[in-house]
This record gives structure tokens, C-alpha cells and sequence, in this order.
């Protein structure tokens, strides 16, 4: 009973972990497919992630961050746009790369008429590594966290090499496990309900089996006392 009571409970986590991994990796799916545009993040939520392919953002201060690091940032919208200060590292589409950047701040929007002025934390105090200034609407997201090292692994991903081994090819095997846990029970239940019919036939013979023995005995019994 006990083992019983332990094998249903191990099944139920194993059930949670599937279907958690398959929701996991179908948000990934969507959150990855539908932003393919080069100006899109990646985003659930207003909060999005996104692959760090340069040094340019290594340095000295807390925020700052390593080439390949997962970095996460939340979109901003026009009231947000109005608190961006100096200081705050954001996300802009960088015309001279054609591609989603992400540097700090380092002067005042507020006092350039909303004009915001970037650089990468490597290049701080250098005056030639400035960006070209961009709109107050152009900033799209303002960094939040990171983890370093595992930018390189969802660059790898966003590939169809990348997207293929490690989204489809996990959610096929995945299901595939289950169809085969699933058919698995079915013939166990099956089997079982089999074994059940059979021993039930078995005892319904050797019931009748005794009657008839029993109204054998009878028979003879009546025939001598005759």
C-alpha cells in the first residue's frame, strides 16, 4: 500500500514537470516567433530578455554587464519614456548596426529638449565612443538584471538550428513520453481487468464444478437410501 500511495505521487510530479516544461517551452515558442522584426524584444508581459554580442557594456558598475550575458529589461511606454534620467541603461534600435543596443545614459533628457545621448560602460569618459543621439521615443526598454553567460545559449536558440534542437526537438520527445506512459497504463489496466475476468471465471468453474459434484453426491445418496 505504502509503495502503492508512493508510486501515484512520483507520477503526479513527473506529470507537473511535463506539462510545466511544455508550457514553459510553448510561451518560449510564441515569445520567440513572434518577434522576428529586428526592432522587437522578445517580451511576456512588458518584460523581455535578450542576448549580449558585445564587450561593450563591461565595466565597473553594478549594472554593467559581460559579452554573451542574458540580460532582462522592461519595455517602456510614453509615460515611462518621461522618468529616463542619466544613469539608466537602456534599449534602442542602433541605426549604424541595424540591430537592438543597449547602453547607458549619460546626459539629462530632460535638459536636451528629450534627446538621449548613450555609451557602453567600456568606452566611459571617452568622448569619440558617444552614440548618436536618439529620440526620448526611441528608447524601447530599460535594463533591469542579468545572467551572465547564458546569452550566448539564447542567441543559439533564436537560430532554426538552435530553435529546432532545443524547443521542437525536446516538446516532440516530451510528448512522445507521454503517448507512451499513457498507452502504457492503458495496457496495465487492461491487463489487469484481464487478470481480474480470468480469476472470476476461474472461481465461477470451480463453483460449478461443486454444484455438480455436490448434486452428484446427492444422487447417489438418494439412489442408496432407495
Amino acid at each position: 500500500m505504502e509503495n502503492a500511495s508512493k508510486n501515484k505521487a512520483f507520477k503526479i510530479v513527473l506529470n507537473i514537470i511535463f506539462y510545466g516544461l511544455i508550457v514553459f517551452l510553448l510561451i518560449f515558442s510564441i515569445i520567440t516567433i513572434t518577434s522576428r522584426d529586428r526592432e522587437d524584444i522578445p517580451n511576456l508581459f512588458g518584460y523581455g530578455f535578450l542576448a549580449v554580442e558585445s564587450d561593450s557594456m563591461e565595466g565597473t558598475q553594478k549594472d554593467s554587464f559581460k559579452q554573451n550575458s542574458l540580460i532582462f529589461v522592461k519595455l517602456l511606454n510614453d509615460e515611462s519614456r518621461q522618468n529616463l534620467k542619466q544613469g539608466d541603461v537602456i534599449t534602442f534600435f542602433d541605426q549604424r548596426i541595424n540591430a537592438l543596443n543597449t547602453h547607458r545614459i549619460i546626459n539629462d533628457p530632460n535638459e536636451d529638449g528629450g534627446l538621449i545621448f548613450t555609451r557602453g560602460d567600456k568606452y566611459d569618459g571617452d568622448p569619440g565612443k558617444i552614440d548618436p543621439a536618439i529620440n526620448r521615443d526611441g528608447a524601447l526598454a530599460v535594463y533591469k538584471g542579468k545572467i551572465s553567460g547564458l546569452g550566448s545559449l539564447l542567441a543559439f536558440v533564436q537560430t532554426r538550428l538552435g530553435f529546432g534542437l532545443l524547443v521542437i526537438l525536446p516538446m516532440f520527445l516530451l510528448l512522445a513520453w507521454q503517448v507512451y506512459v499513457l498507452f502504457k497504463d492503458i495496457y496495465q489496466v487492461k491487463k489487469e481487468k484481464l487478470v481480474q475476468e480470468y480469476q472470476s471465471n476461474q472461481e465461477a468453474e470451480k463453483e460449478r464444478m461443486r454444484q455438480e459434484l455436490l448434486e452428484e453426491l446427492r444422487k447417489e445418496q438418494e439412489a442408496n437410501n432407495k
